[in-house]
Parts: C-alpha cells; sequence; structure tokens
C-alpha cells in the first residue's frame, strides 16, 4: 500500500495584521479549542460534556530583527496601541489550497518579551497570541 506523504514545514507563511513576517519564523503552533462544559445530569454513569465557545491559541517563534517592518516593529506597535489585528499563518508560502490551508484570526498581544537570551545565542522571540475570533481555514 502506498505511503500518504509527509509534510516538511520549509516556508511556512506568517502574515501579522499584513506584514509579512515569513523570513524571521522558526516555529508555529495553532491550537483549535473548545470550553467543555459539564452537562452531567442524575443517573449519567460517566461525566458528560458539551462543546463550549472556541478558546483558541497561537504560538509563533521568530528571529527577533529590530529593521523597519520587522519583527519588534510589528509586535511592539501592535501591544503599544491595545489593538486587535489580523494573523494569517499557512504551513508553506505560496496560494491557499486544500494541500496548503492558511487558518486566518483576530487577534492580541498581551505581552511582549522583546529581549530574552545570554550572551553568544541568536535572539528569539516567542510570541503567544489571544485569538478574539473563530478560526476560519481558508483553501481558496
Amino acid at each position: 500500500m502506498p505511503r500518504t506523504a509527509s509534510f516538511v514545514i520549509k516556508t511556512p507563511q506568517v502574515l501579522v495584521n499584513n506584514v509579512d513576517l515569513s523570513d524571521t519564523v522558526q516555529e508555529a503552533e495553532i491550537t483549535l479549542s473548545k470550553a467543555m462544559l459539564d452537562d452531567t445530569s442524575s443517573g449519567d454513569n460517566a461525566l458528560h460534556y458539551t462543546p463550549g465557545l472556541e478558546q483558541n491559541k497561537a504560538s509563533i517563534t521568530f528571529r527577533q530583527s529590530f529593521e523597519a517592518a520587522k519583527v519588534d516593529a510589528t509586535l511592539y506597535a501592535l501591544w503599544a496601541a491595545d489593538t486587535e489585528f489580523e494573523l494569517k499563518v499557512a504551513p508553506a508560502s505560496g496560494t491557499n489550497s486544500a494541500t496548503n490551508p492558511a487558518w486566518v484570526f483576530d487577534a492580541v498581544i498581551g505581552d511582549y518579551v522583546p529581549l530574552s537570551g545570554k550572551v553568544g545565542d541568536l535572539l528569539p522571540v516567542k510570541q503567544d497570541f489571544v485569538i478574539n475570533s473563530v478560526v476560519s481555514r481558508d483553501i481558496t
């Protein structure tokens, strides 16, 4: 039986407020989750849960860059402005399709750590994004 093709992330696409930070991405993670509401009632022999509202998370690790329109300029401005913005993440650059879906959502930044490291290390920024909307999966 033929093996299903594995996918290797090589060129993830990350747009933060329409700024392309893809060339600085080291790692990306999107977790789709729903609050599980206890729906157990008298007579049940086990706990019963009903899916509630979405409570999704996104975390992206960037190589820090202090250049204009790169990581620090983009993330700091959004954090300082207390503003909601669109985040779009796809496993590869190029056109979105069934084999390269993009997840799109509105987010805010609660914490921003622009500097964390020791002498001689590359400077990473692990940014957690609070998702403020339903996540859509774009395959068009």
